[in-house]
């Protein structure tokens, strides 16, 4: 791929010195100049099962390859984002310099297609998503002399994998920094060169069977990115577009999905037609230090579209209590139960008949548990977040995930 990558360049560089072309390559990009010498670019491709097709062709995608082709020995290196991120080619993008600026730009034009031709045959081998290790190997991939550095990551950014998988723990809902300080203390921040800037297009953007990331999910998403990067030197960009899915990922290697919780709004009708709900200790409020519901009323109020739901559809919920962290786990595993079935009796009063509701206790063990202690070991302002009560329908994701977790 390399030989016949290299090889190809040089025959558009002789063809684009005695013809003329056209583009679709728009010409506000067409004025770079020598003296803003060399960029490094690493284009980052996440074609995976869990993300909307990478946007290769939208102008800002194009013109960043044509801009890179202009500046007099640049080079674009093209990478896989899959479990195993790999280089798919690196290239130096070279130009005579004794041919007309018109030439020039004719033949920036060709370089830019055909380096979109090449990122559009990166396709996954292995499984999952390792977006931290992707950018690990971009950051490798960059030239530090270059005057212009830039990594251009194309996906959802929704690592399955690695030191960051966002499927086995509660990321989306976790603290910043305190994810941040975790990868620093097994360094695993990306060490970009001086001056690099990291652009995110399309972030967020899932494919089936990955559930669509809520706003919040993905402004919680771009935090944590922004966050990692900046630890790493970097700065950070996002670019959004129409996400599209035109291509049969039915061949590319499985990826796990990410359990996306809907978040209540107060003042909304809550609905299970999405998957899961988790209540806050401020929507569903109980006595402190006890089970016994705060205010019986406006939770059966908060419940009641619920309840007509179940009835008419029938379907078996799993109603789960969360806790901080605070003493054994298995003590908290038979509190949150009880706090569970508060609300499951709750239903029950309804009209939803008992057995199409179980009910289980997560502790402060599972995968929606955000860190809530300090280096001390005492609780902070997070652990508010952990005592919940989250119902989802039994044969949903987040019904098999939380029957997987600890029950009494």
């Amino acid at each position: 791929m390399k030989k016949f990558f290299a090889m190809l360049i040089v025959v558009l560089t002789v063809i684009a010195c005695f013809t003329g072309c056209t583009s679709d390559i728009e010409k506000g990009s067409a004025n770079v100049s020598e003296s803003e010498g060399s960029r490094s670019l690493a284009v980052v491709v996440q074609r995976t099962a869990n993300s909307a097709e990478p946007m290769l062709t939208s102008p800002e995608i194009v013109n960043s390859f044509y801009d890179t082709a202009l500046r007099s020995g640049s080079t674009v290196s093209i990478i896989e984002a899959d479990g195993e991120p790999f280089a798919v080619d690196t290239v130096t993008t070279s130009i005579p310099e004794k041919v007309s600026q018109s030439k020039k730009e004719s033949v920036a034009k060709q370089i830019a297609s055909q380096l979109v031709q090449i990122a559009q045959t990166a396709a996954p081998v292995s499984p999952e998503v390792d977006t931290l290790k992707a950018l690990v190997l971009a950051a490798r991939n960059l030239n530090a002399a270059a005057a212009d550095k830039r990594i251009i990551y194309l996906g959802s950014a929704l690592s399955t994998t690695g030191a960051l998988p966002f499927n086995e723990s509660n990321l989306l809902g976790s603290d910043v920094n305190a994810v941040v300080e975790d990868l620093k203390a097994i360094s695993a921040i990306p060490d970009f060169p001086d001056g690099t800037t990291v652009v995110f297009a399309g972030l967020g953007d899932t494919a089936a069977p990955q559930t669509p990331l809520s706003y919040s999910n993905i402004s919680a998403l771009k935090a944590i990115w922004t966050a990692i990067c900046e630890a790493g030197g970097a700065s950070v960009e996002f670019i959004t577009a129409t996400p599209t899915d035109t291509v049969d990922k039915s061949s590319y290697p499985n990826v796990s999905t990410v359990s996306v919780l809907q978040e209540k709004v107060k003042g909304s009708t809550p609905s299970l037609a999405a998957g899961g709900i988790r209540f806050d200790s401020e929507t569903i409020a109980f006595e402190p230090e006890s089970y016994v519901l705060s205010d019986p009323e406006a939770t059966t109020e908060l419940l009641k579209p619920i309840a007509e739901q179940l009835i008419n559809s029938g379907e078996t919920v799993v109603v789960a209590g969360t806790t901080a962290t605070v003493g054994s786990n298995l003590s908290c595993v038979e509190f949150s139960k009880k706090r569970a079935q508060s609300v499951a009796d709750c239903l029950i009063s309804l009209g939803v008949p008992a057995y199409q509701i179980d009910t289980y206790g997560l502790g402060y063990e599972n995968e929606w548990h955000i860190k809530d202690t300090d280096s001390s070991g005492n609780l902070t302002t997070e652990a508010q977040k952990n005592r919940t009560v989250i119902i989802a329908i039994e044969s949903s994701s987040d019904g098999a995930k939380i029957k997987q977790q600890h029950s009494i």
